[in-house]
């Protein structure tokens, strides 16, 4: 960054169309939002703007995220999308802190960064942007890489769990938009009959297996597990495994790995696979039967 880059961080920049980027300086400037006919301003910042920092006669809109590589910004996405096509399609001039459109990175980058050369995005957005465009410009709750991406961007390789309560309502979202969202089989209590998990929520490399394989199911957290896992319930013992127990009957169905690094496996089912810490218990599972 040289000097002459300082006098960019205030501008208000026009992107395309009736869509502007800036800094939040740019949201200070009366005059300036007025000759760009900007209406509608749409803040991707951690604080929301104070009431007595608003302008008259603009409508905001404030999305809650940290510029940060371990911010979960795609989720995000639909939500930022229709407020900008709302103002796209009426002709609404609309500022923005961070945006996207149906572009891949690459053309994104390209387009900002000529307007706007003072963009640099952090890679944990550019990664996003990649998983964004690979979904097809739309959360697929179907997809394993987008599965993987929540369980990191929610910070579940550490436990206590501090983001339980961000991470299953933003993925039950995704999943409620998810058609057909395809939970495959279920799997059940062996001792009750109380629903554990489905297939889609068994961690497993994509694609068919090359090699041996441990035989070990390892899962997603499950919404039932919720107050096993989370931050304020817990008195650690970093060196023993959590136990977990079925809700219904009690039986211990599951194991919680809580020290810092997870389970570090390197067969084919899981040899690519981060944040492993449930691992269901031989015996203690098995198929629901129709």
């Amino acid at each position: 960054m040289n000097i002459s880059d300082f006098n960019l961080v205030g501008r208000m920049d026009q992107i395309d169309g009736v869509l502007y980027l800036g800094a939040i300086e740019a949201t200070e400037d009366p005059e300036e939002l007025t000759k760009a006919d900007i209406a509608t301003i749409l803040s991707v910042i951690s604080d929301e703007m104070e009431a007595k920092d608003r302008i008259g006669g603009i409508r905001y809109h404030w999305i809650q995220a940290d510029d940060s590589p371990r911010e979960d910004l795609l989720t995000h996405s639909p939500e930022a999308y229709d407020i900008i096509d709302k103002c796209v399609v009426s002709g609404i001039g609309i500022l923005v802190h961070s945006w996207q459109r149906r572009k891949t990175y690459e053309e994104i980058h390209a387009l900002v960064q000529c307007r706007r050369p003072i963009i640099w995005p952090n890679h944990g957005f550019v990664a996003q942007l990649g998983l964004w465009e690979g979904m097809g410009f739309r959360l697929d709750a179907n997809n394993k890489e987008f599965r993987h991406h929540m369980r990191e961007m929610h910070s579940l390789h550490t436990f206590p769990v501090k983001k339980l309560d961000q991470y299953f309502p933003r993925l039950e979202m995704a999943e409620s938009t998810t058609r057909p969202l395809n939970l495959g089989k279920q799997y059940v209590c062996k001792k009750c009959g109380e629903e554990l998990f489905h297939e889609l929520h068994v961690l497993r490399n994509s694609g068919g297996n090359t090699g041996d394989t441990c035989g070990r199911v390892f899962i997603e957290p499950q919404p039932w597990m919720s107050e096993l896992l989370s931050y304020e319930k817990q008195s650690i013992d970093y060196y023993k495994d959590l136990k977990i127990r079925c809700l219904q009957c009690g039986q211990v169905v599951a194991k919680y790995r809580t020290e810092y690094y997870a389970v570090q496996c390197q067969c084919s089912d899981h040899s690519n696979i981060n944040e492993i810490r449930i691992q269901m218990l031989d015996n203690t599972f098995s198929l629901k039967s129709n």
